[in-house]
């Protein structure tokens, strides 16, 4: 593909239909979301069956009237519904035609009034040129009515504006541009840079004062390319139209509130006699006489249908519901910036008693965050606002207020009460970010200039050349190797950390053999790592120190805003995963949520399920911890401890055992020479402190005598015999002797998932609860220790790398790299697809919990939640944790020769 910063040749020779369309689509794939757009006026969503008309008629030519008389029916039904909802005297008197948008459809307007006052003008024999005509607007009006005044040679006078005139037309102002050479006032529903409504009844009034003074009528036409649509159904008894003699053309666009698709204005005069007979042109072509009084002469028909159809399908009541939605959403939006102290509002339509005005919310930094935070510049908001997806844009206010920048954002039909609330806590979110003294945000300070409002050259409206700058709105790059150096942009890929103290295969073969190699390393990071971001073209290291901060290994898919520096670096800005992935919805009622506050002796007490978990039993080490595991059967078969032990162990619903079940066999070690006698011995097989000859007959009875009572779920860990290959397979049940003839005992992989449903008669009320399913994800703990290498502690600890591997949504990214594991082709078994509601980890030094949330950006669905256990080693801590099936508490019970404590509950906690 070409770049987009050079020429384009036309091709000598052409390429399939398909691959053309893929080359297209990939490309336009870039372009920023319709939805999230929150800058532009231009509706993006039409029904299916408004589809299917665009469609069938995408060909049609509205030019062609002799070969689509229905479609000319339809354009002229259009102009008389509007004329209509505008009060024209009559609506069949009033004439008006579709044009491509509002610009076209305002300067049409403007040269009919230029034309009326040229033919008052040659009847009185006054000159048209000295000093010529001129039209009088607000300094706030769009570019279409400067472009009139330059295009078809008339003097532009600007109204200033300012805070007390509510940032649009003043119609005292103005008053003093109107002269005998005015040929008319546009007057604006609608600003577009705040959303008001100027005065139009206000500035009529004071023209008819002038017109009785002077004798020179001064027309109005009234630009309401976005109110035409939002007055006559949220403010019916707003005065604004045809109801005032003095407008005599109004035009609007259909693409805008008028909720269809892009490509459609319209413009209607309140009758013939204000339409000049020099605008019509009379057209014998095509096979009949047309009459055109468009500045385009070809036009789809497309957009006209569809506008129609909206007018048959919503009707008044459907547009006026559409626009009350759209202004309640506004209002929600106003006053939950002005409460939060950091922004003013300069919209009003959520004031007092709801002063009319567009669904449009303007707002800027207060005084008193500018000047308690004076070097956070505004267009920071903008671009940590595109990073999240969302288009909102800043500059400045129009002229005599340019000083003053503004956010903006327009509230359309498919911007939802949903995406209101996302986008408040997003807004809070970057300003409160920005707040902080050492955020790495305020690197945004390089990224260039405010984006200004396109606009032209005119001594009369102080436009000169040179004005404004491109905006620096981030974009997605394909690829981490076509960053641009200086733009802004975001890239997606995956981290690979580069490291000098990593184990490096090729520097095993190369080292001499002859020489021992030297211990492993406890901990492989360093000061000299280096994060790369890789995707099919290449890596690229990224630096700055937002991403020193980051909790990064080897494998994490992550996105990454920022630039390219001048020696090709990847200077990060900010970053963000993949989020706790959605959750299974369960039976869990209102009244059973999780609690994970409850006191120590509600939980003693709860007669609700457990679920047990232990890891690490060892069995056959050399420090055996016989009487410790001998203490767990006995706990959990109900035949140890006290009353209240066994009440507490007849809830344990389950056990299941995480891993190292069985001690890893030592290294031998060379002893001393041994004495006659010890010999003997050891040819007796007498010699037990060192070596156990039964540990899986040792597992096995243990695991009977349990399997008796409960079901048990078996996983293999890091020392058992099932391969050190991640994912490790079952143990076969044959291993197990007697145990393995209980259906109850299960071997599982490693890791694994486990769905298990409460038994419906556990409760901790007098009365049975539905049952609760709760899924389940464990894992022996190789994946976690293999990360905790990668990360200097602190600041990070176990658990806090547990809970980022459910964000990153990968339970073991540093597989294949550090972590053995099969080759997989068509899935990755170690992705997250789903959040558990509880992640088990095993072999782990200390006992940890954590309870993760994340809100649901959907209204009203519930909050994710994922209960985080990591279960110590039991022959070093002899600690078995128990987990509520109902509401995810969890307790400990610990084991030692010198007794036992039971039911301690515990707080999350860290390692």
């Amino acid at each position: 593909m070409e770049s987009a910063t050079q020429p384009a040749p036309f091709r000598n020779t052409g390429v399939s239909a398909d691959a053309a369309y893929r080359l297209i689509h990939d490309e336009l794939s870039l372009d920023g979301s319709p939805v999230l757009n929150l800058a532009s006026f231009v509706h993006t969503w039409m029904p299916p069956q408004a589809d299917s008309l665009v469609r069938e008629n995408i060909s049609k030519n509205l030019i062609d009237s002799d070969e689509y008389p229905a479609t000319q029916i339809i354009h002229t039904r259009c102009v008389s519904i509007l004329a209509d909802l505008w009060h024209a005297p009559s609506a069949k008197e009033a004439i008006g035609t579709a044009t491509t948008g509002s610009s076209e459809a305002a300067q049409l307007g403007g040269l009919a009034m230029k034309k009326i006052w040229q033919e008052k003008r040659k009847a009185t024999g006054k000159s048209l040129h000295d000093p010529g005509p001129n039209i009088v607007m607000g300094a706030n009006a769009q570019v279409a009515l400067e472009k009139f005044a330059r295009y078809f040679d008339v003097e532009c006078r600007l109204v200033s504006v300012s805070v007390e005139s509510k940032y649009r037309l003043d119609p005292q102002k103005a008053m003093k541009y109107v002269d005998e050479n005015t040929i008319g006032v546009f007057v604006i529903l609608g600003s577009t840079y705040t959303g008001h409504y100027e005065p139009v009844k206000e500035m009529s009034d004071l023209l008819d004062e002038y017109e009785a003074k002077s004798g020179h009528f001064v027309p109005i036409h009234v630009d309401a390319a976005s109110g035409g649509f939002v007055a006559p159904f949220v403010t019916p008894k707003l005065q604004w139209d045809f109801k005032l003699p003095r407008v005599v053309s109004i035009n609007t666009s259909g693409h805008k509130f008028g909720l269809s698709y892009v490509g459609v204005g319209w413009v209607v005069w309140r009758d013939k006699q204000h339409l000049p007979k020099d605008l019509i042109f009379e057209l014998h072509y095509l096979g009949s006489v047309e009459y055109s009084f468009s500045l385009n002469f070809s036009r789809p028909a497309a957009p006209i249908i569809a506008q129609y159809f909206n007018f048959i399908h919503l009707g008044f009541e459907g547009y006026r519901s559409v626009g009350l939605a759209d202004m309640k959403n506004a209002r929600l939006l106003s006053r939950a910036l002005e409460k939060t102290g950091y922004y003013t509002v300069l919209s009003d339509i959520h004031r007092g008693a709801y002063e009319p005005g567009l669904p449009v919310v303007s707002f800027r930094l207060s005084d008193n965050f500018q000047n308690k935070y004076p070097e956070i510049q505004q267009k920071w908001i903008q671009t940590l606002l595109r990073a999240k997806g969302w288009i909102v844009p800043n500059y400045e206010l129009a002229p005599d207020l340019q000083q003053v920048e503004i956010l903006r954002v327009v509230v359309r039909e498919n911007v939802t009460e949903i995406l209101i609330d996302k986008l408040i806590a997003d807004i809070i979110e970057v300003t409160e970010q920005l707040k902080k003294a050492d955020s790495s945000a305020h690197a945004l300070d390089a990224l260039g200039h405010v984006q200004r409002p396109q606009k032209h050259e005119s001594d009369a409206s102080n436009l000169k050349a040179g004005e404004g700058s491109q905006a620096s709105n981030p974009v997605l790059v394909p690829r981490v190797l076509e960053v641009e150096k200086g733009r802004i942009c975001y890239i997606m890929g995956t981290v690979y950390m580069d490291m000098p103290l990593k184990p490096n295969v090729m520097e095993d073969i190369a080292r001499d053999q002859s020489i021992p190699p030297p211990p492993p390393q406890i901990k492989m990071f360093s000061e000299d790592d280096n994060v790369m971001l890789e995707d099919e073209s290449g890596r690229i290291r990224l630096v700055g120190e937002r991403i020193k901060e980051a909790r990064l290994v080897t494998g994490v898919i992550m996105s990454a805003l920022g630039m390219e520096t001048p020696n090709g670096d990847f200077e990060v800005i900010d970053y963000c995963f993949a989020g706790l992935a959605p959750q299974a919805s369960d039976t869990e009622s209102n009244e059973d949520k999780m609690d994970v506050d409850a006191e120590e002796g509600s939980l003693s007490q709860s007669p609700d399920e457990w679920i047990g978990g232990v890891s690490g039993l060892d069995i056959g080490s050399l420090s055996p911890s016989d009487a410790q595991i001998q203490m767990l059967v006995e706990y959990l078969t109900g035949e140890g401890g006290n009353i209240d032990d066994q009440v507490a162990a007849s809830q344990i619903s389950r056990l299941i055992i995480a891993g190292n079940s069985l001690a890893a066999i030592e290294p031998q070690v060379i002893e001393p020479a041994l004495t006659a006698e010890d010999r003997k011995a050891r040819r007796a097989g007498l010699e037990t402190t060192s070596f156990s000859p039964h540990p899986i007959l040792n597992l096995s009875s243990t695991l009977y005598d349990i399997a008796s009572v409960m079901p048990i779920h078996l996983l293999p860990g890091d020392s058992d015999p099932s391969g050190i290959i991640m994912p490790q397979q079952p143990f076969p049940r044959a291993m197990f002797g007697d145990a393995a003839r209980y259906p109850t005992f299960a071997c599982e992989t490693n890791p694994t998932y486990l769905s298990i449903a409460s038994d419906p008669e556990s409760s901790s009320s007098n009365s049975p609860r539905p049952s609760v399913k709760r899924t389940l994800l464990i894992n022996s703990g190789q994946p976690l220790n293999d990360m905790f290498k990668y990360l200097p502690t602190p600041p990070n600890t176990r658990l806090s790398i547990a809970e980022s591997s459910l964000r990153w949504r990968h339970m073991s990214p540093t597989a294949p790299d550090t972590l053995w594991c099969h080759p997989y082709r068509e899935e990755d078994p170690f992705l997250i697809p789903e959040t558990p509601d509880i992640y088990i980890v095993g072999g782990q030094e200390k006992f940890a919990t954590r309870l993760v949330t994340e809100r649901s950006e959907r209204k009203g669905a519930p909050t994710t939640r994922c209960r985080i256990v990591l279960v110590p080693s039991f022959a070093h801590t002899g600690i078995l944790v128990l987990i509520n099936l109902r509401t995810l508490a969890v307790k400990t019970v610990n084991f030692g020769v010198h007794g036992m404590t039971t039911g301690r509950a515990v707080e999350d906690k860290n390692p």
